[in-house]
């Protein structure tokens, strides 16, 4: 793989679902702008853009490697010292369910989406 084609970030900024799309801005530490108490801040890396069905594909295998880390010890809750609760403030992947507007669509038959990704 071209060393371009990867992006190194400490984390992600907004998630939203805008015009169909869920936008991820990602994040990493600045080399130049620190806060206050002169810690380095983060700042707007790059736009991560997906489909619904993308973003709960990636959410269902980042869960499963976060399961597998935890079986193998590397943390014994999440990473911020939190159990994995579902915050009602935020949206769900059924919320994020993708419904057909023509009512002929409705009658077709249902394809499993939520599969893994072979890859893993």
């Amino acid at each position: 793989m071209a060393k371009d084609k990867r992006i190194f970030i400490d984390g992600v900024g907004e998630t939203r679902m805008q015009d169909g799309a869920i936008r991820m801005d990602l994040l990493a530490m600045s080399p130049t702008l620190r806060n206050e108490d002169g810690v380095p801040t983060t700042e707007f890396v790059q736009q991560l853009v997906m489909t619904p069905v993308g973003f709960i594909r990636m959410v269902k295998t980042m869960r499963n490697t976060m399961k597998a880390m935890q079986d193998k010890g590397y943390f014994t809750q999440d990473i911020d010292g939190h159990r994995d609760e579902v915050d009602p403030g935020v949206a769900t992947t059924a919320d994020l369910a993708v419904k057909p507007a023509d009512p002929d669509v409705q009658d077709r038959p249902k394809r499993k989406v939520l599969s893994g990704s072979p890859n893993f």
